[in-house]
């Protein structure tokens, strides 16, 4: 098949170039791996960052390109690329219009996580989202554009220097997970095609949560909420990483376990979940406030109760994403670290 243009992944930012290259007059294929559009844009995120945007200037917010570039910069330690912060920064205001205009609006809310309510507000959170996407795809079809789901891109294929094709195979048993369908394969496409050789990560890592080792689209709503809250975290050598309320900064909870290789256990006892069968414990879930906004809700400053915990972790253990002992030193051997670092003072 000939096109002008084959954009990989229909994510926000696949579908966002699609669209505007074949509103230019390009013949456009945009291909995802799954059998949905949206990605990590459309099934995680609620809304995007802007600065000194229409709405931002009209609730009179006093926040520049200036002081958004030079918190990023600081914040990340100047591990960020800074050209492409930069860049991002200058076009963010015109893609919040662009977006509108495009049938996916926004609304200024305050800033999604807890820590961070002092902050000028900069967070545009959809409205209507899942119609939202799917009116901007509707604008890229019917400006002739095609989209093959279940396509993945293998390889990106030169002559005498030029991309002239992209390798893509139609599989038929793919599902959609958001981001983590997100494996790496147009960053290693482009790798192989001389474009990229620097693996050194441009953003952050946001937060973590369970995992099923046999079932990814395995969710547990108790178990997942308790990753919100600061229990007792520990590394692969059951050895404790961080002060816990890091779970509080998106951001640097998800830097702090990249950090430690990619994931952490969790741990609390028999009591605190007789506790929770029954009370709610006065911390705060860090993700409350991000569905708060986007439902309309009022605030708890509450986690659980949970009722059914009990049955929820054993759910968890059949997953082999929860593990239970009746002592540290067995708990120690069923996740493989040291038991003398596991012991409690």
């Amino acid at each position: 098949m000939n096109f002008d243009i084959v954009v990989v992944g229909a994510g926000a930012s696949g579908i966002s170039a699609a669209l505007t290259t074949s509103e230019c007059g390009a013949k456009v294929a945009l291909l995802e791996k799954g059998n949905k559009f949206g990605g990590a844009g459309m099934f995680g995120a609620q809304g995007l960052f802007a600065v000194e945007s229409r709405a931002q200037k009209e609730a009179g917010v006093k926040y520049s390109l200036k002081d958004a570039y030079e918190e990023i910069i600081n914040y990340t330690h100047h591990s960020s690329n800074a050209l492409m912060v930069k860049a991002i920064l200058e076009e963010s205001a015109a893609t919040i219009d662009w977006m509108a205009e495009s049938g996916l609006e926004t609304e200024l809310v305050t800033n999604t996580q807890e820590v961070h309510q002092e902050h000028p507000r900069t967070y545009h959170q959809f409205i209507d989202k899942f119609n939202g996407f799917k009116r901007v795809m509707n604008k890229f079809l019917e400006s002739d554009g095609v989209l093959m789901t279940e396509t993945s891109a293998e390889e990106i294929v030169q002559e005498q220097g030029k991309v002239t094709a992209v390798k893509a195979n139609r599989k038929d048993d793919l599902y959609s997970m958001g981001e983590r369908k997100a494996t790496g394969d147009g960053l290693q496409m482009l790798k192989e095609a001389g474009g990229v050789s620097d693996y050194k990560r441009i953003f952050e890592s946001h937060a973590a949560t369970v995992y099923s080792k046999t079932d990814p689209k395995w969710h547990n709503a108790s178990l997942f909420d308790l990753t919100n809250i600061p229990l007792l975290w520990v590394n692969r050598e059951g050895k404790r990483f961080t002060n816990e309320d890091v779970v509080y900064d998106f951001a640097l909870w998800g830097d702090s376990v990249y950090q430690i290789g990619g994931y952490y256990y969790f741990l609390f006892d028999q009591a605190t979940v007789d506790y929770l069968r029954q009370q709610a414990l006065d911390w705060t879930s860090s993700f409350e406030r991000t569905f708060c906004l986007l439902d309309k809700k009022p605030m708890t400053y509450q986690a659980g109760p949970y009722p059914q915990l009990d049955q929820d972790l054993n759910e968890g253990i059949s997953q082999g994403a929860v593990f239970k002992a009746d002592s540290i030193q067995k708990l120690a051997e069923k996740i493989a670290v040291y038991p003398a670092n596991l012991r409690l003072p």
